[in-house]
């Protein structure tokens, strides 16, 4: 028995594993070389891997995506100085240059800031950003990593505050986008990402 490995890059849109994948070979059986015919490869695995249904199968690829965002606040009092709590899960990790958005959270009091400072949770292990970009109107606030995580299935809390608007106010209906950059492998097997 014989393990063959390497690297390939996957493609960038979503597919399913690609069936009728074939090995074929030559064999050196001293003076020649014989050759070996076709043999229908096994690509299928039901394993769950980096958070994904058959992610063990060859060739398997989804596009990145959050798995949960959940979002809280510690003070519903109007004019009152609110800190919003964001619990992020991707499944797959999340490298710099990746960005969060949030939008709807409309009615704060607090103005436009390119600087919006930003704490990190216990569970956010190198997850970096010590600031972000907040936009009273739409309610918008845009995360952007600076630094590598280093789990890919850990659950990223972060958290910032606002001040609350002056009127009441049922909670708004918040969304979440992003721009999830997943590790690239050089092809190669160098580490890194490009």
């Amino acid at each position: 028995r014989y393990v063959l490995s390497f690297f390939v890059r996957n493609a960038g849109a979503e597919q399913s594993n690609p069936s009728g994948a074939e090995a074929t070979g030559t064999v050196e059986t001293g003076a020649s070389d014989a050759r070996m015919p076709p043999y229908q490869v096994t690509t299928q695995s039901s394993d769950v891997k980096e958070e994904v249904t058959d992610g063990a199968s060859a060739l398997r690829v989804v596009r990145p995506r959050f798995r949960s965002v959940a979002v809280g606040q510690s003070n519903p009092s109007a004019l009152g100085s609110n800190t919003l709590t964001v619990s992020i899960r991707s499944h797959v990790t999340l490298t710099r240059r990746s960005t969060v958005t949030l939008s709807g959270l409309t009615g704060a009091g607090t103005g436009d800031t390119d600087d919006l400072p930003v704490a990190l949770g216990q569970s956010s292990g190198g997850f970096a950003l010590p600031l972000a970009r907040w936009r009273r109107d739409p309610g918008e606030v845009v995360l952007t990593l600076n630094k590598d995580t280093r789990d890919f299935n850990g659950v990223q809390v972060v958290s910032f505050t606002l001040r609350n608007g002056a009127t009441a106010q049922a909670a708004p209906s918040v969304t979440v986008t992003g721009s999830l950059r997943p590790r690239v492998v050089p092809l190669g097997g160098g580490g890194g990402e490009r």
